[in-house]
Formats: C-alpha cells, structure tokens, sequence
C-alpha cells in the first residue's frame, strides 16, 4: 500500500532491496534512486543488490541513480591501486562517473565553530552576530 500511494520512499538498504526482491516494489516504476553513503554499495551490502536488481532491467528502463559520499573508497588503502580498482568498481556498479567538485587555490574547506556572546539576547542581535561572522569568514576566502 505504500508503495501504491506515495510518490517518494525513502529507506534504508535493505528494506529496499527486500521490497524489490519480493515484487512489492516495481524497479520499473522508480524514476530516481538516491543513495547516501554510495561507497558502501560493494559485496553483497543491500545497497549494492538494489542496484543489481536495477541494472537487470533494460537501460530506458533503469532510474536514473544519485550517488553521494564523501570518499568513494570503503576500507582501508595500502595502494595507491586499491583507490582506482575500489574507483572503477563503484563506477562500474553504478553506471556512473564520480564528480568531485575543483577546491579554488587547493584550499579545503574550513568550517568554523562559532559561540556567541551572553550579550546576544535579542534576535536582531543574533542576526547582527551571524551576519558579522559569515562576512568575516567570507572575507577570508
């Protein structure tokens, strides 16, 4: 029934694949599979059956696929090798291209942890402190 009245689902692996395993949700009819974490879809994990079960279907059949991490590799690299193969093996699972984003002038960025004052009661003083802050840390971009 719910898969019958709702147009978004999220869940975890395993459900997901156990729903798509066992017929009570079509692959046919996912426009869009979203996935956190994506480099954990190797193995057997759940993540990387779902997917398994979606490429069965014919290419313009297939959702389109979303995949997010912020390190593409799970485990540990003793090579520099093992960072391509776990590379190419996420890239191949998932029909896909891994994008990371280019960081201007090689700087990471920074994130920083802001406490406010006792004196900031108000919420134009909130806002006045807040708006100082993030000027101040884009000044230093």
């Amino acid at each position: 029934e719910i898969f019958r009245n709702h147009e978004i689902i999220v869940g975890t692996p395993e459900p997901l694949r156990a729903a798509m395993d066992r017929g009570f949700l079509d692959p046919k009819k996912v426009s869009l599979v979203i996935l956190d974490e994506c480099h954990q879809a190797t193995g057997r994990h759940p993540m990387a059956e779902t997917i398994r079960i979606v490429k069965k279907l014919e290419q313009e059949l297939r959702p389109r696929i979303l995949g997010l991490t912020a390190s593409f590799y799970a485990g540990k690299l003793k090579r520099k090798r093992d960072s391509e193969e776990g590379r190419l093996e996420l890239e191949l699972l998932l029909d896909a291209s891994l994008f990371c984003p280019d960081v201007p002038n090689g700087k990471q960025q920074e994130f920083k942890h802001v406490t406010w004052s006792e004196d900031v009661t108000s919420s134009e003083a909130f806002e006045a402190a807040f708006l100082k802050e993030v000027q101040e840390g884009l000044d230093t971009m």
